[in-house]
């Protein structure tokens, strides 16, 4: 077998459409691996999980998982299979960290590799282009992967000797403003590449989210060098004032075997996915909107003003009563999916006179127009981090790890290829959530009850959160 290989984080979020967790697993009164591993399996073979790693643990905890999960699947369906799966094992723990954010991945720092987060398009060629690129994945000789290390869709994983670790920083007792969490996760980052390249420290990964951290770095140590873990991590973390200025700690964990049980990086061909997916945009817009789902025309532009006018104006109000409104109204429901990139027919009654309207190609009671008018000439990058951005400043406390922003194509016949958006909101429970528009401007409550996000305060607002305590 030859050197193993893994994907660009973009494919597996853009093409693949998957989000990246961590599960910590804990069985009492005994540990059985195989059987485990049995069950692990099990359950992501449930869900078309195909690139997935298992690190089994000293400690309290026995396992911890990491896994890109299709986005059609929520953390909650997932952890209950997995917890159905391993039940005869007597699964006592099973909690999570959802990625928001990839700020270290080792195999993209390596000499010669691109960094994780480098301009990247997914060009994909055609289903033998993936499925060459999984053969590489899996190490398979003779390939030739010119192109992919070319162009940073795939880099190599050469795994080396030594001890793997992983070091939780947990979440704040208080909630911390975006500037007080940019302050930490800077000063990470700098003691991650410190440790990578000045302390000896290998294989280091940074990653920050929302569930039983905020942050998780994973790394490798040699057996010589074992007390640096102490000295070049932990202690450097505390130093910045982890516990004193954010109210967060670390707890460590070591990995209680040399190699990995499970291990394997594989992404969906265009075939396999349209068979497993389910929820094309098309899916999607055949249905009526709902609890979970929100279909909206634009983020940033003036719909109404381009199919009268043909102007592409920005509206604040257009993103703030739009995808915003939406968002934290999931944020505080049940979670759910906004597709950006469809008007609502029963709101343009004249639109087979209307000669921009009646262009578009309607799937359901929707006219898809896809996000080119709200690109406003921008590149999808820099319109998924511009969203990005928005939630975190505008949202409050920042939603960490809760949102997704992700483009679809739909190449079909209706379709023809079209862009879309869409925004997955996760189902949590860790606390509430406000729309802030300006810095200490007045918080706004939203819930989403049925197709529809309503504002809430007063004795109407508290009744609610007494109802379903959070926190």
């Amino acid at each position: 077998m030859g050197v193993r290989h893994v994907w660009h984080r973009r494919l597996h979020e853009e093409w693949a459409n998957e989000r990246l967790y961590f599960w910590r697993l804990a069985f009492y009164p005994t540990y059985v691996d195989h059987r485990v591993r049995e069950g692990i399996l099990q359950a992501f073979d449930d869900h078309s999980v195909r690139s997935y790693a298992m690190y089994e643990l000293f400690g309290l905890y026995d396992v911890i998982l990491r896994a890109w999960l299709p986005t059609r699947v929520t953390q909650t369906i997932f952890q209950e299979t997995l917890e159905r799966r391993l039940a005869a094992q007597h699964i006592q723990a099973c909690d999570m960290f959802s990625v928001g954010d990839i700020l270290r991945h080792w195999p993209w720092t390596q000499p010669g590799s691109k960094s994780p987060d480098s301009p990247f398009v997914v060009q994909v060629k055609s289903d033998e282009w993936i499925e060459i690129g999984n053969r590489l994945a899996e190490g398979e000789d003779g390939l030739d992967s010119t192109e992919y290390k070319n162009t940073g869709a795939l880099a190599e994983c050469r795994h080396l000797s030594g001890i793997k670790f992983v070091v939780v920083v947990t979440s704040s007792s208080q909630l911390l403003t975006v500037d007080a969490r940019g302050f930490l996760r800077s000063q990470l980052e700098e003691i991650s590449d410190r440790a990578a390249v000045t302390d000896g420290l290998d294989e280091i990964s940074l990653y920050e989210g929302a569930g039983f951290c905020q942050f998780l770095l994973l790394g490798k140590v040699s057996t010589e060098s074992f007390f640096l873990l102490r000295t070049k991590i932990i202690d450097e973390i505390n130093n910045v004032g982890a516990g004193q200025w954010f109210g967060a700690r670390t707890y460590t964990y070591v990995s209680a075997v040399e190699t990995l049980p499970l291990f394997q990086e594989q992404i969906l061909t265009a075939t396999s996915a349209g068979a497993v997916s389910g929820k094309s945009i098309e899916t999607y817009l055949e249905k009526e909107e709902s609890q979970e789902l929100e279909v909206k025309a634009s983020a940033f532009v003036d719909i109404n003003q381009w199919v009268y006018t043909g102007k592409c104006a920005a509206s604040e109000s257009i993103t703030n009563e739009g995808i915003l409104r939406a968002i934290v109204g999931m944020l505080n429901a049940s979670g759910g999916t906004i597709i950006v990139g469809a008007l609502e027919r029963k709101r343009f009654p004249d639109w087979q006179q209307n000669d921009r309207l009646q262009a578009l190609p309607c799937v359901g009671d929707y006219l898809c127009c896809g996000i080119e008018v709200d690109l406003q000439g921008r590149d999808w990058d820099s319109y998924a981090r511009k969203i990005q951005q928005i939630i975190n400043q505008r949202i409050q406390p920042p939603p960490t790890g809760l949102v997704t922003v992700v483009r679809a194509h739909e190449d079909t016949e209706a379709l023809g290829n079209m862009q879309f958006c869409v925004i997955s909101v996760q189902e949590t429970d860790r606390e509430w959530f406000y729309m802030q528009v300006i810095p200490d401007g007045p918080d706004r409550y939203l819930v989403r009850f049925g197709n529809e996000t309503q504002e809430l305060s007063g004795p109407v607002a508290d009744g609610y959160k007494r109802s379903r305590p959070r926190g």
